[in-house]
């Protein structure tokens, strides 16, 4: 009994003085404060308008014909875009676009319908504004739908360009349609799909720079395995307990004020986050002996930024991902943690659905702090 009220008094001591070491640096406060706080607002604002329509652009028309206007007609029927100006001189086009009247220009060279009568592939030019990406991905959607369908228009009558053996499977109806539809996604909005994934690595992301940066400056040894286990349960506690709010703050009130998807509860998030965040912790122990300084895990951490998002399964299905990749997604507390906030936020999962990342999140949490133990312990 006596062990076990030491232990837990050690455990205290060092939650203690973690979190005194984090509010006394000024670098760790910028990252709490900074990357949840403010990054977590200003990237939802950033994607707000989930999808935007009529955006204005203006068109370069050097070719004057009856298929450029048509192309361009298709271009403006689309719901993206609106063709505000139509010009032939580019420099006219550039000044309108540096203004910020347009967003996007589209050039048609003077040979465009010649080369497309002829059968040869034609040229345009798309140029859009990336002051705002959502403008940027309005413009080329507009543009390639457009172009997709003009070359719909006119393959009929470019197949006799073409070798006979070829003609046949340009000119056969598909046996099949092919209609997509988002079911998770109905608006197709850019923040449903992206933001709570990219929420959840907010977390991952600031908790390791935190404990990195915390952990750096004062490295000292431990003669005894129970006083490094203490230290870790310490940590972890502490941390657990501030990252618990913050994520509160991130998946609970940004998700509901910028109207993102929240469903499952407090208590299914929380049987992901909690071993999420304690994992995490424990990771962020054993990565900090790597650091020679404070100022080295930013950067090391913002390195694998665009990499937890592909090994979350956002972008990339984990089903076609190699086993390699496949296995380092399950060692890694951040893709599994998003896989899991994903089904239950958006997708309307159980805590049942998502066991085996529940069970991996919690291996991972025994695993990591045996490695963190035995890290501290040896290291000088």
């Amino acid at each position: 009994m006596k062990t076990l009220l030491r232990f837990l008094q050690h455990a205290a001591r060092a939650a203690l003085s973690e979190f005194r070491a984090a509010v006394c640096s000024p670098g760790v406060l910028l990252v709490l404060v900074g990357g949840v706080f403010l990054y977590g607002v200003l990237y939802n604002l950033l994607y707000a308008p989930e999808r935007v329509d009529d955006v204005p652009v203006v068109v370069v028309d050097h070719s004057h014909s009856a298929l450029s206007r048509r192309f361009v007609g298709m271009i403006d029927a689309t719901s993206e875009v609106a063709m505000r100006w139509t010009t032939g001189n580019y420099a006219e086009a550039r000044e309108l676009l540096h203004r910020g009247r347009a967003v996007g220009v589209v050039v048609i060279p003077a040979d465009f319908e010649r080369r497309l009568r002829r059968g040869e592939e034609s040229l345009f030019v798309s140029v859009a504004s990336t002051t705002s990406f959502l403008n940027y991905e309005a413009v080329q959607s507009a543009v390639s739908g457009a172009m997709l369908a003009l070359d719909e228009e006119l393959r009929r009558s470019m197949v006799v360009f073409l070798p006979a053996d070829s003609r046949t499977k340009l000119t056969r109806p598909a046996a099949v349609e092919v209609v997509g539809e988002a079911l998770y996604n109905p608006s197709h909005g850019y923040a449903q799909y992206l933001i709570p994934p990219v929420l959840v690595i907010i977390l991952f992301q600031t908790l390791l720079l935190a404990v990195g940066m915390t952990d750096a400056p004062r490295r000292r040894p431990f003669r005894r395995t129970s006083t490094a286990a203490a230290e870790v349960l310490g940590r972890v506690v502490m941390w657990s307990v501030i990252y618990g709010i913050f994520a509160v703050w991130l998946l609970g009130m940004v998700t509901r004020v910028f109207e993102l998807p929240h469903g499952g509860g407090v208590v299914a998030l929380s049987t992901v986050v909690v071993p999420m965040l304690m994992a995490t912790t424990c990771c962020g122990v054993v990565l900090s002996r790597l650091f020679s300084d404070s100022e080295v895990a930013p950067i090391a951490v913002a390195f694998f930024s665009v990499g937890l998002v592909f090994l979350s399964g956002i972008s990339f299905p984990t089903e076609l991902m190699p086993e390699p990749w496949h296995t380092l997604r399950l060692v890694v507390p951040a893709p599994v943690a998003t896989m899991a906030v994903v089904k239950i936020g958006s997708m309307g999962a159980t805590i049942a659905d998502c066991s085996t990342e529940i069970i991996a999140l919690w291996l991972q949490c025994v695993v990591y702090y045996a490695v963190a133990v035995a890290v501290m312990k040896l290291s000088k």
